[in-house]
């Protein structure tokens, strides 16, 4: 069964694009026993009728959408690790002085609302095929949160360094550019934000997103987060992942960027494949 998009034009004052997609996870997919991310996803299971979840898209599409741009550290800003990331938080709606832009990006999984509570970037990639020998150069987290739900949706993005990209052209390298980040011997509380809170103006969420949503091929199973998050950190599951086929384009000289920060660590910021587990990817459309 092929996916079904509606793209639909919402008021002027709730300025939102609508698109509502039935990719979703196969019938009792939810149900699945979580496993440890990141995993191969050349393990597929076509997805069948029946019931099952839609995952609809409901971002922000102002072109003065704005982001913070912050490093997470694991522990003293003074060191790197490699189980670190940079991340891209949207700017409350209550901050924003313009009333049309009064919005909130989220999506729709399974009827319930989950609001996007960051988009943050891993160099090189984490999930990858068996067919395909290496990884993607990079890859993008959008996590989706629901207040009272542990149990976040992930929808993630291989991005490929491009030469010949212009920045007008390079959505995510205007999100990963310089000034970026700072030195880890810079010290003191502005190691957690870059250039104490970098704004990143005129954000268009959409063209994070492959253009193709009606036909996008993605993966879906039931994992865990790839950050550890919380004291003692761990590896929180189950994590609703939804991971797009089809890599997007980043700059090289932006991916670059990303890729030398964690230069030190083998992987990058990645972590590593977990191996060994029993799962199922369902593959839609």
């Amino acid at each position: 069964m092929r996916s079904g998009v509606v793209r639909c034009s919402r008021s002027a004052v709730a300025a939102l694009l609508v698109v509502a997609s039935s990719l979703a996870f196969g019938g009792g997919a939810a149900a699945d026993p979580p496993v440890f991310s990141p995993v191969e996803l050349d393990d597929v299971t076509p997805v069948g009728g029946g019931p099952r979840p839609a995952i609809a898209f409901h971002y922000n599409a102002s072109t003065r959408s704005r982001m913070r741009m912050e490093y997470q550290s694991q522990g003293s800003c003074k060191t790197r690790e490699a189980a670190e990331d940079i991340r891209a938080i949207p700017l409350l709606p209550e901050l924003w002085a313009d009333p049309v832009n009064r919005t909130r990006s989220f999506v729709t999984f399974g009827g319930r609302e989950y609001t996007l509570d960051h988009i943050h970037f891993h160099a090189g990639a984490e999930h990858r095929f068996k067919s395909e020998a290496g990884s993607a150069a990079m890859e993008a987290h959008f996590v989706h949160i629901r207040p009272g739900d542990p149990n976040p949706v992930v929808v993630a993005v291989f991005l490929t360094p491009s030469r010949t990209l212009r920045l007008a052209d390079d959505p995510y390298g205007r999100l990963v550019s310089y000034p970026a980040v700072l030195e880890p011997e810079t010290g003191g509380d502005e190691c957690r934000k870059l250039d104490g809170g970098d704004v990143r103006e005129g954000v268009d969420l959409w063209r994070l997103l492959p253009p193709d949503l009606e036909t996008a091929v993605t993966y879906r199973y039931t994992g865990s987060l790839t950050t550890p998050s919380g004291s003692p950190p761990s590896y929180h599951r189950p994590v609703h992942w939804v991971v797009f086929e089809r890599p997007l384009p980043i700059g090289a000289e932006h991916s670059a960027v990303l890729r030398h920060i964690w230069s030190a660590f083998p992987n990058g910021n990645a972590r590593p494949l977990v191996q060994g587990q029993k799962f199922t990817t369902y593959r839609t459309p």
